[in-house]
């Protein structure tokens, strides 16, 4: 069988689980990102859409050295720091420190956490808050040096009617 290889833009990272089992209030984050990003067009590694169980971890770290940036949702410093969530965020920086990924970034969405409370390695990278998805929307696009869907669609729709004004003239 074949392995698709996808090329990721981002890799969102966060606490899928409550201990309860429920789902999380960073997940419900980290999904509305993910559909504004992917609706902009970009390539978005979120693990509950792109997640075959056979082989997860291979996906999860071929993912991470694929993304330029990597985003990551909290809602709460123990979330941050949880096993799964940290393993992602200190792979990447990891790869970033070491040059592997000299053009990696990383940012935070955070709800009820400040940038003070974030692990040291966190702390400085540019941070949003989850009331302001389309603010950390922005910043990835001009990080990456893409343009969103709707903002190419909008200056075609202005070139065209240059061009119609013009072929009037």
């Amino acid at each position: 069988y074949e392995v698709t290889i996808m090329a990721y833009d981002v890799f969102i990272s966060f606490k899928n689980t409550a201990p309860d089992g429920s789902l999380t209030v960073d997940r419900a984050i980290a999904e509305l990102l993910h559909t504004k990003l992917k609706d902009e067009g970009l390539e978005v590694f979120f693990s509950e859409k792109d997640l075959s169980s056979a082989a997860f971890m291979d996906q999860i770290y071929n993912a991470l050295e694929e993304a330029k940036i990597l985003i990551l949702v909290g809602t709460s410093v123990e979330h941050i720091n949880s096993e799964w969530v940290k393993s992602e965020w200190s792979t990447f920086f990891g790869s970033m420190k070491s040059g592997r990924k000299p053009d990696g970034h990383i940012l935070t969405v955070l709800h009820g956490v400040s940038t003070r409370e974030l692990p040291i390695q966190l702390e400085h990278f540019e941070s949003f808050g989850a009331n302001d998805l389309d603010s950390a929307v922005d910043f990835t696009f001009r990080t990456l040096g893409k343009v969103k869907r709707s903002e190419a669609a909008a200056w075609l729709a202005e070139e065209q009617e240059r061009k119609r004004k013009a072929a009037e003239e």
